[in-house]
C-alpha cells in the first residue's frame, strides 16, 4: 500500500520512477529530444546469434508491443506498432554478428521507457532491457526540475529496499526518471 501511495504521490508531482525486475542484463541509455537518433545496444555472443531465427525488440506497454523483428532473412516488421513505421534500424548482418542493437530514428519523449531485446533460439527467448529516456536539451529545464528529478531518485532507491528479494537470484533493477518540462 505504500508503494502504491508513493506512486501515486510521484504521479501528481509529474515525476516518474519505475522500478523493473528483471533476470538478466539491464543498462539504461540517455538521449535529448531533438538528437537525430538513438543507439539501444544489444550484444550477444555470434554464435548464439548465428544459430537463432530472430530477434525481436519489444515494448510490453503496447498492445502492439514490436518495436523492429529481424529474421535470418531480413526484417520482418509486418507486425511492427506504428509508432516505430519507418524509425527503426537495425544492421544487416546483426545475427550473423551478435551485434543486436537497435537504432530509433526522431526520438521523441513518448519513446521513453523499457525496450526488451529478445534472441530467439529454439523457442527459448534471452532477453536484455535497454532504456531510452529522451530529454529535452540542456539549459531548457528549470534547477527545480533537476532537484525534483534528484528527489525521484531518491525515493526510488529508498522503495527499491522494501522490494522483497531484490538483489536475489541474478536479478536486477532499472529505475527510470522521467522529468518533464512546465
Amino acid at each position: 500500500q505504500f508503494l502504491i501511495w508513493a506512486a501515486s504521490w510521484l504521479w501528481q508531482k509529474k515525476l516518474l520512477v519505475l522500478m523493473l525486475g528483471i533476470s538478466s542484463h539491464a543498462s539504461g541509455v540517455e538521449v535529448f529530444v531533438g538528437e537525430e537518433s538513438v543507439l539501444l545496444p544489444c550484444q550477444v555472443p555470434a554464435n548464439v546469434s548465428r544459430s537463432s531465427t530472430a530477434v525481436v525488440w519489444d515494448r510490453d506497454e503496447f498492445k502492439i508491443p514490436t518495436v523492429h523483428m529481424r529474421l535470418q532473412t531480413g526484417d520482418d516488421l509486418k507486425n511492427q506498432n506504428q509508432r516505430y513505421f519507418r524509425r527503426t534500424i537495425m544492421s544487416d548482418k546483426a545475427l550473423q554478428t551478435g551485434d543486436l542493437s537497435l537504432t530509433l530514428r526522431n526520438p521523441t519523449v513518448s519513446d521513453s521507457g523499457n525496450y526488451t531485446c529478445i534472441v530467439r533460439k529454439y523457442g527459448q527467448d534471452e532477453k536484455r532491457t535497454e532504456t531510452s529516456d529522451p530529454k529535452p536539451p540542456p539549459g531548457d529545464l528549470k534547477l527545480s526540475r533537476h532537484l525534483k528529478a534528484l528527489l525521484g531518485v531518491v525515493i526510488g532507491l529508498i522503495l527499491l529496499s522494501f522490494c522483497p528479494g531484490h538483489g536475489t537470484r541474478g536479478q536486477l533493477f532499472i529505475l527510470l526518471t522521467i522529468v518533464e518540462k512546465d
